[in-house]
């Protein structure tokens, strides 16, 4: 399902205090059927310590997850986050959210139909590891995979499609 059209638009400048605001707020209310799947997932978490919020604002952006006792941004990406224009512009976000101390991981929809333990997992293995590094052991996996390693540049990116793509 493809996200509706205002998900998409970049604003011709930049959205600020009660505007962004209001944006975070219009979509959570609009979220797509992977943002209300994953955020399910998310709040159980909170068995783990780990307390995330959906659609929050972050300095000029509105992050889809995070959880700031772990400095941790979670973001699903839809197709169009494949464009080059929209590349581009995660790649600028995700460094000013990485100048600000937060790590970004981010999904395809498609990793997490395939496979959700493996997604909230690594999730949850990257949280804990960075509120202390000796958690990462102090907690059940869902799934049976290892925990992706970390980009170089504090953005965690995870399956690539036998085509070559991204999922």
């Amino acid at each position: 399902v493809a996200p509706p059209q205002s998900r998409l638009r970049r604003a011709s400048s930049p959205l600020k205090g009660e505007q962004l605001k209001a944006r975070a707020k219009a979509l959570r209310k609009a979220a797509t059927e992977e943002e209300r799947w994953l955020w399910t997932e998310l709040r159980a978490l909170k068995s783990q310590g780990l307390k995330f919020r959906r659609q929050i604002v972050i300095g000029q952006f509105v992050v889809d997850f995070a959880c700031h006792a772990s400095r941790l941004v979670i973001e699903l990406d839809g197709n169009q986050h494949g464009e080059p224009e929209h590349a581009k512009q995660d790649a600028r976000r995700d460094a000013w959210l990485l100048g600000e101390g937060y790590h970004v991981m981010r999904f395809w929809n498609a990793e997490l139909h395939q496979d959700v333990d493996s997604v909230v997992d690594a999730i949850c293995m990257k949280a804990l590891s960075r509120l202390s590094a000796s958690s990462t052991n102090s907690f059940p996996l869902r799934g049976k995979v290892a925990a992706p390693k970390a980009g170089s540049e504090g953005v965690t990116r995870n399956i690539k499609t036998a085509a070559g793509g991204l999922l």
